[in-house]
Protein backbone atom coordinates (compact mmCIF):
# COMPACT_ATOMS: atom_id res chain seq x y z
CA UNK A 1 0.00 0.00 0.00
CA UNK A 2 1.17 3.41 -1.37
CA UNK A 3 1.29 6.04 1.73
CA UNK A 4 0.25 9.45 1.45
CA UNK A 5 2.31 12.22 2.99
CA UNK A 6 0.87 12.00 6.19
CA UNK A 7 1.36 9.39 6.80
CA UNK A 8 -1.98 7.93 5.83
CA UNK A 9 -2.86 5.42 2.98
CA UNK A 10 -3.36 6.98 -0.07
CA UNK A 11 -6.59 6.72 -2.60
CA UNK A 12 -7.08 3.32 -4.17
CA UNK A 13 -6.81 4.57 -8.39
CA UNK A 14 -8.65 0.97 -9.43
CA UNK A 15 -11.10 2.60 -6.63
CA UNK A 16 -11.68 5.93 -7.94
CA UNK A 17 -11.34 4.17 -11.85
CA UNK A 18 -14.13 1.87 -11.27
CA UNK A 19 -16.53 4.31 -8.88
CA UNK A 20 -17.60 6.22 -11.37
CA UNK A 21 -18.39 3.27 -13.87
CA UNK A 22 -21.55 1.77 -11.38
CA UNK A 23 -23.41 5.12 -11.61
CA UNK A 24 -23.63 7.72 -14.05
CA UNK A 25 -20.55 9.16 -15.86
CA UNK A 26 -19.78 12.74 -15.15
CA UNK A 27 -16.34 12.95 -15.84
CA UNK A 28 -15.20 10.58 -18.91
CA UNK A 29 -11.70 12.17 -19.20
CA UNK A 30 -10.78 10.58 -15.65
CA UNK A 31 -11.91 7.36 -16.40
CA UNK A 32 -10.20 8.02 -19.53
CA UNK A 33 -7.03 9.18 -17.58
CA UNK A 34 -7.51 6.32 -15.29
CA UNK A 35 -7.64 3.67 -17.99
CA UNK A 36 -4.21 4.51 -19.34
CA UNK A 37 -2.54 5.24 -15.89
CA UNK A 38 -3.14 1.81 -15.27
CA UNK A 39 -2.66 0.30 -18.46
CA UNK A 40 -5.82 -1.27 -19.21
CA UNK A 41 -6.23 -1.66 -22.98
CA UNK A 42 -9.57 -4.01 -23.27
CA UNK A 43 -12.94 -3.61 -22.38
CA UNK A 44 -13.31 -7.65 -20.89
CA UNK A 45 -9.46 -6.36 -19.01
CA UNK A 46 -11.44 -3.28 -17.04
CA UNK A 47 -14.59 -5.00 -16.33
CA UNK A 48 -12.60 -7.77 -14.30
CA UNK A 49 -11.31 -4.64 -12.04
CA UNK A 50 -14.82 -3.33 -11.91
CA UNK A 51 -16.63 -6.18 -10.68
CA UNK A 52 -13.90 -6.65 -7.98
CA UNK A 53 -16.01 -3.54 -5.96
CA UNK A 54 -19.03 -4.01 -8.17
CA UNK A 55 -21.49 -6.70 -8.59
CA UNK A 56 -21.32 -7.90 -11.74
CA UNK A 57 -24.81 -7.88 -12.04
CA UNK A 58 -26.13 -4.52 -10.75
CA UNK A 59 -23.92 -3.01 -13.23
CA UNK A 60 -26.11 -0.98 -16.03
CA UNK A 61 -25.35 -1.95 -19.56
CA UNK A 62 -24.43 1.68 -19.95
CA UNK A 63 -20.99 1.52 -18.37
CA UNK A 64 -20.24 -2.20 -20.75
CA UNK A 65 -20.97 0.59 -23.48
CA UNK A 66 -18.93 3.07 -22.31
CA UNK A 67 -16.26 1.04 -22.09
CA UNK A 68 -16.59 -0.25 -25.23
CA UNK A 69 -16.59 3.53 -26.73
CA UNK A 70 -13.38 4.27 -24.72
CA UNK A 71 -11.86 1.41 -25.00
CA UNK A 72 -11.93 0.65 -28.88
CA UNK A 73 -10.72 -2.73 -30.42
Amino acid sequence: MIACNDGGPAPDPVGHATAGLGEEFHDLDDVRYLLRYLNITGVEEALEIVTRYFDAERLPPKTRLALEELLPG
